[in-house]
């Protein structure tokens, strides 16, 4: 079995990347709110299931990952073996994923997921590479984020976690459920208290 990057061996390479990932998750989020709002502004009352939320959010994600990593020569972003991350100085591969509160991740259970969660080698990403995951913690209706994590899996167990703790201030969206009169107001903008992190887990 390959050896896995310490949390502390990660938070090292990490820490240069750490405010571009936030701030990409935090954008990615507000941007799927101001989509909502630019319909509901315009008298359409947009719904989504849950996987179509996470489904537009992670393509908004993505397009704001690729704007923040653009000029970094030591980052590779993009997609490996139809796996969609960011690959940082040949060590670390991160993946982008909503994250529910027991730090679970929904895929669709396939060889390479598996593969993935296990730590075993991707074809196309470096064989030493250790595999994270990235991503958001939503509110039951998502329209607030309570966290944004980066986590180290090996199967079922979390190896280490680093999260990213904050208050929530949002866009004002009008939003009215088809099979529903009620109206949720959603305040401001998704933002991360003091750009945090707080350290769990093991080193």
């Amino acid at each position: 079995m390959k050896h896995l990057l310490s949390k502390q061996q990660a938070e090292i390479i990490l820490e240069p990347y750490f405010l571009k990932i936030q701030e990409a998750i935090e954008s990615g989020f507000n941007d799927h709110l101001a989509t909502i709002n630019f319909h509901h502004s315009n008298g359409v009352y947009v719904t989504f299931n849950k996987t179509e939320k996470a489904n537009h959010i992670h393509a908004l994600i993505r397009a704001r990952l690729k704007v923040a990593f653009k000029d970094c020569s030591e980052v590779k972003i993009g997609y490996i073996n139809r796996v969609f991350g960011i690959l940082i100085n040949n060590s670390l591969f991160i993946r982008f994923k909503k994250i529910n509160k027991d730090r679970s991740t929904s895929n669709i259970l396939t060889k390479q997921t598996n593969n993935y969660k296990n730590q075993i080698e991707i074809p196309g990403i470096p064989a030493a590479t250790t595999l994270l995951y990235a991503g958001y913690t939503p509110d039951a209706t998502w329209t607030c984020l309570q966290n944004i994590y980066i986590l180290c899996r090996l199967g079922d167990n979390i190896r280490w976690e680093i999260g990213l703790n904050g208050y929530i201030e949002q866009n004002i969206i009008n939003f009215k459920p088809i099979e529903s009169e009620e109206e949720v107001t959603i305040q401001k903008r998704v933002k991360i208290k003091d750009n945090q992190i707080k350290k769990t887990g093991t080193k």
